[in-house]
């Protein structure tokens, strides 16, 4: 099989670090490593960790974080009324069921939208049968490290697992750690 260029990668890696105004970037502006570990309130013993790390292959699951909010907070806030809001994406899901399909909602953009604390519902907590992806790029402002989850029925994550072990094996150790320190997205009232 032959795999043609990826246009678009090729031309933003000829010139998206060159640019003034860089006005094709869907991320926000990322943090620096000082900037991660002030919002994480890490007082830099975090050296301490990375220091005597072996950069092999980590845990091919990487660190264990409960459910979609990374352990953070259980309960996500109602959204706003101008927003996909949980009313929307249960109609969505009911139509979804009917046909016994699937549901993929990637997610990256999820806790951004809401004033502080609220984070948008997942489709996977309300829909058996709900996909939900997120990444670290978006709305974590920390696309460098390459890191991004699913969260499903147990049943699918087993065969995206296979999947994954042709592909990506595990995530680089040092980009687990960072992170599995990340805070929440920040919203308006919290973001300089």
């Amino acid at each position: 099989m032959k795999i043609a260029p990826f246009g678009v990668e090729q031309w933003m890696n000829e010139y998206e670090t060159r640019c003034t105004y860089n006005l094709a970037e869907t991320c926000v502006d990322s943090l620096t490593i000082a900037q991660l570990l002030e919002l994480a309130g890490h007082d830099g013993g975090l050296l301490d960790e990375l220091l005597p790390m072996k950069l092999t292959y980590g845990s091919i699951e990487g660190t264990d974080h409960p459910r979609i909010d990374r352990g953070r907070r259980p309960d996500p806030a109602p959204a706003r009324a101008e927003r996909l809001d949980r009313a929307f994406l249960e109609q969505v899901a009911a139509i979804c069921d009917r046909a016994g399909a699937w549901l993929l909602c990637d997610e990256v953009y999820r806790g951004i939208d809401q004033a502080d604390p609220g984070t948008t519902v997942s489709v996977a907590d309300i829909y058996d049968r709900g996909i939900s992806t997120g990444s670290m790029s978006k709305a974590f402002a920390l696309a460098g490290l390459r890191l991004g989850w699913a969260v499903a029925p147990a049943s699918l994550i087993r065969e995206l697992t296979i999947h994954r072990d042709y592909n990506t094996i595990s995530v680089g150790m040092v980009d687990d750690l960072l992170a599995s320190i990340a805070p929440l997205p920040c919203s308006s009232t919290t973001c300089r």
